[in-house]
């Protein structure tokens, strides 16, 4: 009898993390409101009553994503950036353990998707809106934003750089060539897939404060 009960749980969580897998790659392609139950099962190839038999609607899966995918991601984002007390190294940590994941799993390529919806989808002013900026995404937002004001702070900011709005600029960067990356992951090819941490960092930070930091973390 508890054999035969922990191949049903065993069946179940697997039926279960298929149907979140299935609807982060639909969320994907479609995004996240555009998506429906329909596109899920048919990604999957489940029946609709199997899909109820474990969230209620569409919206529940997405709340499940937003606050224990999204943050298991921060969790992981937020201890990257921990991982050294200089800034430039914190950031330089982040991407390439990021690149690293995917290469490692690349079906986390669709689950950091979703977190960079989430995060781009409350924006930048979520972080003075108290109803939003306790969620995983801004969180990581708010750590990378005070990483960068260090890193300015230091003076190790090229001086070419665009100071105005310098903060927004590098995240909209960073963000785009991690969107970039995953993408491509996507694309069935993450053997492919290359996310050019030194070139990234290379564009906004001065080439003897990065030489200094590598020199300094290793």
């Amino acid at each position: 009898m508890e054999k035969t009960e922990r191949k049903v749980t065993k069946k179940a969580a697997k039926r279960r993390l298929n149907i979140i897998l299935g609807a982060n790659k639909v969320f994907c392609k479609t995004g996240i409101k555009a998506a429906t139950v329909d596109d899920i099962c048919e990604e999957i190839g489940c029946s609709h009553g199997l899909f109820y038999h474990y969230y209620t609607d569409k919206s529940e899966l997405v709340e499940y994503l937003r606050t224990v995918q999204n943050k298991a991601i921060a969790d992981r984002a937020l201890a990257a950036l921990a991982s050294s007390n200089n800034p430039i190294m914190k950031i330089k940590n982040l991407l390439l353990d990021v690149e690293n994941t995917i290469k490692e799993d690349p079906t986390t390529a669709y689950k950091l998707y979703f977190f960079l919806n989430c995060a781009s989808e409350n924006g930048i002013g979520a972080l003075t809106d108290p109803t939003k900026n306790k969620t995983p995404e801004i969180k990581v937002i708010k750590e990378i934003k005070s990483t960068i004001k260090a890193i300015e702070k230091a003076g190790y900011i090229k001086d070419n750089f665009p100071k105005k709005d310098y903060i927004n600029t590098i995240i909209s960067a960073v963000a785009g060539n991690v969107l970039s990356f995953v993408i491509a992951s996507n694309a069935l090819s993450p053997h492919l897939a290359s996310l050019n941490v030194d070139l990234l960092m290379s564009l906004f930070i001065k080439e003897d404060a990065l030489q200094d930091a590598e020199k300094e973390s290793n």
